[in-house]
C-alpha cells in the first residue's frame, strides 16, 4: 500500500518529467510498439517461469518477473496515450503506474465480476490492458 506521502511525490516527479519530456503524450498508437511490449511481458514471464521450474537461478527469476511488469505497465501507458522516453525509464515507469494508472487499474480489477472479493482482486496474475 503506498501512502499520501509517496504518491504526493510520485505526482510531483511526474510533472518534472513531463516538463523534462521524459515522458510525453503521444499523438497516434502504433500497434508494433504496443505489441512489442506485450510480446516482450510475455517472453520475460515465461523465461522467468522456467527458471524457476529449473531451479536455475532466484535472481533471474527475480529480474525477468520484474522485466515482465515493466514491460506491461508500459504497454498500459503506451495504450493510455504516453511514451517513455530514453533516460532514467525505470523511474519514470514506475512514477507514471503510481500516478496515472494506479487507481484505474484498481477500480478495473474491483469491478470485473471474475473478482468476487478484493482480496481475489489483488492475488489476480494476469490483466488485459484492452
Amino acid at each position: 500500500m503506498l501512502d499520501k506521502r509517496r504518491i504526493k511525490q510520485a505526482q510531483k516527479n511526474l510533472s518534472i518529467y513531463i516538463e523534462d519530456r521524459l515522458i510525453r503524450k503521444t499523438k497516434e498508437t502504433r500497434e508494433k510498439i504496443l505489441e512489442t511490449y506485450k510480446r516482450n511481458c510475455r517472453e520475460s514471464l515465461e523465461v522467468a517461469e522456467k527458471l524457476l521450474k529449473e531451479d536455475v537461478s532466484y535472481l533471474w527469476v527475480i529480474v525477468g518477473s520484474y522485466y515482465s511488469m515493466y514491460y506491461i505497465t508500459n504497454a498500459v501507458l503506451y495504450h493510455m496515450g504516453y511514451k517513455v522516453g530514453d533516460k532514467i525509464v525505470h523511474k519514470v515507469t514506475s512514477e507514471a503506474l503510481i500516478v496515472l494508472i494506479k487507481d484505474k487499474l484498481k477500480k478495473k480489477m474491483l469491478e470485473d465480476k471474475r473478482f468476487r472479493s478484493r482480496k481475489k482482486a489483488l492475488r489476480a496474475k494476469v490483466i488485459d490492458i484492452e
